[in-house]
């Protein structure tokens, strides 16, 4: 990766749920852990690859035809599949990645198949074949970003979600920096499986921190996610004791940033001067996955941690989300439930909520 860039995999806008207000979220690409429900799942490879729509394709078949000139050799499948020398083990980064995408072979780490895949995806007619991420420069993707300035006028502001954009400290950093001088609020939405040197090279140009603690008991984490939970609840150690003693402090008192300023791009001497507070504001969450995270024990077994550090951290229980099934075909990949589970109902959230607040945490909020 060349120095300066990153890899992302969408820009989403008129978000409302991944921050205050009205938001852009931005995907990075990769991520360490590999989640039986992974919400996105063409996030979790760090390296770039090539997506099949089927509804889209119109039957040509310029694209095998073209893999066939280039000496390939074309199978009979029409969907993704990873072959099995590809497939990556603890986490998202390990090897490379070799796939076939209708019927076609693609190897990330040859360059000729990248050339090659480049071109068929150039030539498909009806743009059923697509690049499942792009690479771009901070400086390109901060002025992408502040072309939604307007709609950060009254609250709202940029996040960096994923994949796990702490896989990219230095270009998140920068993207962040940029952005937040413009006096745009900034959040991040993180799973901190990650060394706390990326962590803390993000902090100072952050708002606000969205951490995940999806499991507590380690060989439950193993099970489901690919990895232990150790660095995880490390990291979430260095929040939880930054924002209580953020609290204690008296220079904390103030502010998140807002663009008020009745003309586009153009910011007061406050607004630009950013804030007094010393440390980001938190929320933890825990994502309600059916046989999985969603048991009193593990609610617990959380909450009672994230009290044992900071009994008024604020801890978010966000409801289950059956929508995430239908993007696993397109990744080649297996999703968790045979049967897609349905939300829960708002009695069941309470209840878990309740178990939180049982367990010491004063500030438990739910996501129905």
């Amino acid at each position: 990766m060349r120095k300066g860039c990153g890899t992302i995999f969408d820009v989403r806008r008129f978000s409302t749920h991944d921050g205050a207000g009205i938001r852009t979220t931005v995907f990075f690409k990769g991520c360490p852990l590999t989640c039986a429900w992974c919400h996105n799942p063409e996030g979790i490879h760090m390296q770039r690859r090539p997506l099949f729509f089927p509804k889209k394709c119109i039957g040509c078949h310029l694209c095998e035809q073209t893999a066939e000139a280039a000496g390939e050799q074309v199978g009979a499948t029409n969907v993704v599949a990873e072959a099995a020398v590809g497939v990556q083990t603890g986490g998202g980064q390990a090897g490379a990645t070799s796939l076939r995408v209708r019927g076609i072979p693609y190897r990330a780490d040859d360059a000729a198949s990248c050339a090659l895949w480049a071109r068929i995806i150039a030539d498909c007619p009806g743009d059923a074949l697509r690049w499942d991420s792009r690479v771009v420069t901070s400086t390109a993707l901060a002025d992408e970003l502040l072309r939604d300035l307007p709609f950060f006028r009254h609250g709202g502001g940029v996040t960096l979600s994923g994949g796990e954009p702490l896989l990219q400290p230095a270009f998140a950093a920068d993207v962040l920096a940029r952005v937040q001088a413009a006096g745009v609020h900034t959040a991040i939405e993180t799973a901190l499986a990650v060394p706390a040197s990326h962590l803390q090279q993000v902090l100072p140009h952050l708002d606000h921190v969205f951490a995940d603690c999806k499991l507590f008991d380690r060989d439950a984490h193993i099970a489901a996610t690919g990895l232990p939970n150790d660095t995880i609840l490390a990291n979430l150690r260095l929040l939880l004791r930054g924002t209580r003693d953020a609290a204690k402090s008296p220079t904390c008192a103030s502010s998140t940033s807002t663009v008020t300023s009745a003309t586009p791009h153009t910011f007061s001497s406050k607004e630009t001067a950013r804030r007094t507070r010393t440390f980001p504001t938190v929320t933890i969450r825990t994502p309600m996955i059916p046989h999985y995270t969603a048991t009193d024990e593990n609610v617990a077994a959380i909450a009672r941690f994230l009290a044992s550090e900071n009994p008024d951290i604020r801890y978010e229980l966000l409801n289950y989300n059956p929508l995430a099934a239908a993007k696993y075909p397109l990744v080649g990949r297996a999703y968790c439930f045979d049967e897609n589970p349905q939300k829960f109902p708002a009695d069941e959230m309470q209840h878990f909520a309740a178990v939180a607040r049982e367990a010491g945490l004063r500030n438990v909020t739910i996501d129905v």
